[in-house]
């Protein structure tokens, strides 16, 4: 995986946790028993529906967790940019766009400088990704000189 592809999966990470977040959140809502009662047998459908929803709040928490992680991994990795690369407005550019999923006007706000320069920061970071490997950043393992 190239670090482009590595940056992009943890944009679409992040644009995908709110989604997922919700459906969990939709999932744990209390809802009514559709007037079939409580029951406890094992033919009873409310029991059946119980089931159903607790395998998928526990798929669909498996998601959010999976997501967060390559968030996470995203993060500590844009820190390791602004600290490899010496600078800060590297570390934000990076988060404001892969993390954040901000538009490129908005990270250059963020980062206090004009579009193309946040472009090309992004560019300088992503081939140094490649340079350095992924692991290298989300880890912090030693950089090879």
């Amino acid at each position: 995986m190239t670090g482009r592809e590595w940056w992009d999966s943890v944009r679409d990470a992040a644009s995908q946790i709110g989604a997922a977040e919700a459906r969990l959140a939709a999932l744990r809502e209390p809802r009514g028993s559709g007037g079939h009662g409580v029951g406890s047998g094992i033919g009873d459908p409310t029991g059946r529906w119980a089931v159903q929803l607790a395998e998928a709040e526990a798929s669909e928490t498996k998601v959010v967790r999976a997501l967060e992680q390559v968030v996470g991994d995203g993060l500590a990795a844009c820190h390791r940019i602004g600290v490899i690369m010496d600078s800060q407005a590297a570390a934000l550019v990076m988060e404001s766009y892969y993390v954040d999923c901000l538009t490129w006007d908005k990270v250059a706000d963020r980062a206090h400088v004009s579009r193309g320069t946040a472009i090309g920061i992004r560019k300088r970071a992503v081939e140094l990704t490649d340079e350095v490997g992924i692991a290298h950043l989300v880890h912090g393992w030693a950089c090879p000189e």
